[in-house]
């Protein structure tokens, strides 16, 4: 029976209808019909003839309205040829007839071409629903003939012995996008082969007329629109070798501004060939202009001054004065068709007829972009635009859809230029669309080539890139994304920069800080300042780089992150600055902003280490040596420059790493709690990191500052970095430790702010400081090796201290309590000792070399209990603050900060001290209350004692509870001393800071040091 199918939405009166083999139309003897053939008829209309096609070598009967729906041009192709006569195409041996015999011409041969490499395509229906509901289109249909291949396509060309089109793959499904539509065109089985070898999730579309990216595009388009796909779609080249970096910051402000189109730029010495970004006044992109349309503006005011100014001047003089900027008689006539025509020939052209042929709107550029209209020049458009298009776009479906239909070929090239987009989008008076432009950082997040030598270089970016990979034993990502020519200026340059604030740096500042005028004038002051001393000591023509730290406030997850535990961490309006000029030795030398406190520093890596037994990191700190170091040198602020590099260095024993020359600065408190050290630390690594060319996994990066500092006594804690090098502007980052893993991010509530507030009582790194924290450290560690050697069916179970709860163990939730009963409130070393495992002495010896041992032994219960139960608040405390219960979230830090509390005041105003000491008959209770369903008894309800707070901490958390609108207080950081964190409702901050002020700051006679925290963008190098 036949099967009808529609073949023009608009009309009735054609039909197609395949037709079974008894039915077939007689062929030409030449094209003999075998078996299995699909046949077609075309009712042209009830009085003509009608019109047959027969396809051999179809994959299915729905081969024909498959090209209805997903290749529309394709099947306009053939509905057209058969509106004249019927039609046979052999799809595998490439050959078409019709009653008169066999059909040899391009456009036959064009169309079997495509149908051929259709019939390799998988049929798939793409899925919108997976992972960021993003869909790739990747134009790959071009020729590359510039590529000089014959055999290969343009895409398939290897990059250190992978297909470029599956590196682009790989890259794009790195940041979660699966799901593809490839653009196929000349080579496209070979494309289709390459691609699917190794991969599914990819669907092709063919595009048959070459005119262009824009019509490329379209062909996806029309597959899109078919399967109602509403999500967002991500618009590559084929040709782009991109880095997850790029990918990831195009994502995140495309979702972050809630934009309609997101495109990445480059400044123009990158990309000197693309086409130029045009914004408008409030710096919207509103255009792409080709760098073929600029030169034809400035090429037609040329010539049309040229013959105004002496009127005789000859064709040839203005041939020319045309090849003389496009170098090619071939573009340059399809720039000028009638112009050219007429130089061409010789023909003299008059005043008058150059006018007739260029007229003066050739010479002009004008846009309308919310009412005001953009008028340039094509020298002046060209000095206005200073950014190149990067060629990555990001949609949503309906600006898309807007615009993708409406591409005209009415340019220069008389191409579909996709790029048109933009101004189709700007100039719509229906809607005002937010188009945003996502810098490209450096030369090597966005590459692409189109000749040989282009494609060498970035074979030699990826061999050098994934040898050093190989080399490591790890698949590396660099640190810093911003390259030399983007993050290696003179200081000059940069105050330069800072100094106007343009739009540049002003949006790069925003990036990172936010939109606060206040916070962006202060850091820009900050930038000013740690410059200018770096001109003072170094000069104005040095080139340097500038990284940045900012300090951290962790909400809840305190003492817990090196026991595997979880945090809630934003990184604050408060950090630290290093302007650093590379070296070609390995000296370090080091200036402070604040040069009377911090006098300048100096010392050469190679000399440190040769003074060092070059072990194991972990036995090298222990060292003898190293000790002396440390001590002679007590907290010298140079001694976190020192540890990082140090770490570096042992990391990377096979090179000796360059120096630096530097000037630092920071308004981290010091001893505050806000992770200052920390910040030196890691301001060090980014900077050692960028000048020697050293690539990490950003874990890595966090796990080699945490060791850095155990140079300097300190063992544990690398949330801190962890937190510094992950945070994200306006949100908090939920953390799984020992894997170093972002378990979620979670936005900072909007009706809330969070406000620290220093106490003025810094300990600093002291050595009694010190000797507490590892104590603490070691209680960690014994009560984890205690259980495992009391309950020896658990062993297997417990690889950190955060699995001795109840779901990892297999136990009733009361039961955890009995596990706790069986950790001693007080132990000796000796006593650890005898009850641990044999194969847990080793470490324990090691952990014990760090510090003294405690006159009154190791407090492990009230340790290990405030430890288990803070690791279960942070993981509450993050549902919590997801689920916009602030409240109660703050109720956790209460709880949090009493395990950690030295004194409390009483009813009448009177400090005492504060017991927290859990013993046997507080378990008991604990246990039976939980067993009978009261919930208030829970593991992450109970305080624990940690106990690293001070009187005057604990008075101002007091205090700050009184205060209306404060949902919650408690210690920041690791103590003793330093700050206050509070939770303030955003009504109350003035109340609150008065009243901190007068019950607290003048009390005491204390200068005053309240900051309202903005989360700000974790660590990096400044790249503008």
């Amino acid at each position: 029976m036949a099967k009808a199918v529609s073949i023009d939405a608009t009309s009735n009166l054609i039909l197609l209808e395949s037709f079974s083999l008894e039915q077939k139309p007689t062929m030409p003897a030449q094209l003999p019909v075998p078996q299995g053939l699909l046949f077609y008829v075309l009712k042209r209309n009830v009085n003509k003839k009608d019109s047959y096609l027969v396809i051999q070598g179809a994959p299915d009967e729905d081969f024909l309205s498959y090209l209805a729906v997903s290749s529309p041009e394709i099947y306009e192709i053939i509905l057209d040829y058969l509106k004249k006569e019927s039609l046979f195409l052999d799809l595998k041996s490439c050959e078409a007839g019709n009653s008169n015999g066999p059909i040899d011409s391009p456009e036959i041969r064009s169309l079997l071409q495509a149908l051929g490499t259709i019939t390799h395509f998988p049929k798939r229906k793409i899925n919108s629903s997976r992972d960021t509901g993003i869909v790739s289109v990747i134009l790959a249909a071009g020729k590359g003939s510039r590529i000089h291949s014959k055999k290969i396509h343009k895409v398939c060309f290897p990059i250190a012995g992978r297909p470029a089109i599956n590196r682009l793959l790989d890259q794009l499904e790195s940041v979660g996008i699966h799901e593809h539509i490839v653009v196929a065109g000349e080579k496209g089985k070979q494309l289709v082969n390459d691609i699917t070898e190794v991969r599914d999730g990819v669907t092709f579309v063919y595009q048959i007329n070459q005119n262009g990216t824009g019509n490329a595009a379209k062909q996806a388009a029309y597959l899109l629109r078919s399967q109602n796909y509403n999500g967002n779609i991500l618009v590559v080249l084929g040709d782009k070798v991109l880095e997850k970096t790029a990918l990831q910051r195009l994502l995140d402000d495309f979702h972050d501004n809630n934009a309609d189109l997101a495109i990445m730029t480059a400044e123009k010495k990158i990309w000197p060939d693309a086409g130029r970004i045009v914004f408008d006044h409030k710096g919207r992109p509103v255009d792409i202009v080709e760098k073929r349309d600029i030169q034809k503006m400035i090429i037609s005011k040329r010539l049309l001054e040229l013959k105004r100014e002496k009127p005789k001047t000859s064709s040839d003089v203005l041939y020319k004065e045309i090849i003389k900027e496009i170098h090619s008689s071939r573009k340059a006539r399809a720039m000028f068709p009638a112009l050219m025509e007429c130089v061409g020939n010789n023909t003299y052209i008059s005043l008058k007829k150059l006018e007739e042929l260029i007229p003066d709107s050739m010479t002009l550029y004008k846009i309308m972009s919310d009412g005001d209209i953009i008028s340039y020049s094509g020298e002046e458009l060209e000095n206005a635009t200073p950014v190149s298009n990067a060629a990555v776009y990001l949609f949503n479906s309906d600006s898309f859809y807007k615009t993708i239909f409406s591409i005209s070929s009415d340019n220069a090239q008389k191409e579909e230029y996709f790029t048109e987009i933009v101004r189709l989008l700007a100039e719509n008076s229906e809607k005002s669309w937010k188009i945003i432009s996502v810098p490209v950082k450096n030369r090597y997040e966005v590459m692409s080539y189109n000749n040989p030598e282009e494609l060498l270089k970035i074979e030699e970016y990826y061999s050098e890139k994934e040898s050093s990979a190989v080399s490591s034993e790890k698949s590396y990502e660099r640190i810093d994304v911003a390259t030399r020519e983007h993050a290696l200026r003179p200081v000059e340059e940069w105050l330069h920069a800072i100094d106007n604030f343009g739009p540049a740096i002003k949006q790069g500042f925003r990036k990172i800080y936010g939109d606060n005028e206040d916070i962006l004038q202060e850091r820009r002051k900050v930038y000013q300042k740690t410059l200018q001393k770096f001109v003072k000591v170094y000069g104005s023509k040095k080139s340097v780089v500038i990284a940045r730290s900012p300090g951290r406030a962790n909400l809840m997850g305190r003492h817990v992150e090196h026991r595997g535990g979880y945090t809630n961490y934003m990184t604050i309006n408060q950090e630290a600055l290093l302007v650093a000029e590379l070296r070609e030795d390995d000296v370090i030398d080091l200036h402070n902003v604040d040069s009377r406190q911090f006098r300048p520093r100096n010392f050469s890596v190679g000399s440190e280490v040769s003074r060092l037994p070059w072990d194991e990191w972990l036995n090298m700190i222990g060292s003898q040596t190293v000790h002396e170091m440390i001590q002679s040198s007590w907290g010298d602020w140079s001694n976190y420059f020192r540890a990082a590099a140090l770490r570096l260095q042992e990391k990377f024993k096979g090179r000796l790493l360059y120096g630096f020359n530097g000037v630092f600065s920071s308004n981290i408190p010091r001893a505050a709690g806000l992770s200052s050290s920390s910040a030196a630390v890691v301001s060090a690594a980014e900077v050692l990191a960028f000048i020697n060319g050293i690539m990490f996994v950003p874990n890595d990066f966090v796990d080699l500052c945490g060791e850095s500092e155990w140079f300097v006594g300190v063992k544990g804690e690398s949330g801190d970095y962890t937190a510094m090098k992950f945070g994200e502007k306006g949100k908090i980052i939920h953390m799984g430790f020992q894997v170093v893993r972002v378990e979620k991010i979670i936005p900072f509530p909007d009706n809330y702010r969070l406000i620290m507030l220093q106490s003025r009582q810094s300990p600093g790194k002291t050595e009694t400081s010190m000797q507490k924290t590892s104590e603490k450290m070691a209680a960690y560690e014994a009560s984890q090796a205690i259980v495992k050697a009391k309950y020896p069916e658990f062993r297997d179970r417990i690889t950190h201290f955060r699995d001795i709860n109840a779901g990892q163990l297999g136990l009733k939730s009361h039961e955890i309590y009995d596990i706790f009963l069986n950790i001693p409130e007080h132990i000796s070393r000796n006593e650890i000792m005898d009850i641990i495992l044999e194969d847990d002495k080793h470490h324990m010896e090691m952990i014990f070399s760090s510090h003294k041992e405690p006159e009154e032994g190791y407090e492990t219960r009230n340790v290990a209990l405030f430890g288990l139960s803070e690791i279960a608040r942070a993981k509450k405390l993050a549902r919590l603050m997801g689920e916009n219960a602030v409240e109660a979230a703050g109720n956790l830090m209460n709880i949090s900060h009493d395990g950690d509390r030295v004194s409390r005041l009483n009813e009448k105003g009177e400090k005492v001290k504060y017991h927290n000491a859990i013993h046997d008959d507080s378990l008991n209770s604990l246990r039976d209350r939980l067993l009978k369903g009261d919930f208030s008894a829970s593991l992450h309800l109970q305080p624990g004692g940690y106990g690293s707070s001070t009187h005057l901490i604990d008075e101002m958390v007091d205090i700050s509870l009184t205060v209306r609108g404060v949902v919650g207080a408690q210690l920041s950081g690791s103590g003793p001393g330093g700050c206050v964190m509070a939770l303030v409702k955003v009504d109350n901050v003035d109340t609150f800071l008065n009243a901190m002020s007068s019950s607290f700051y003048e009390q005491y006679d204390l200068p005053e040091k309240m900051v309202v925290c903005t989360p700000i963008a974790g660590s990096g190098i400044l790249s503008i």
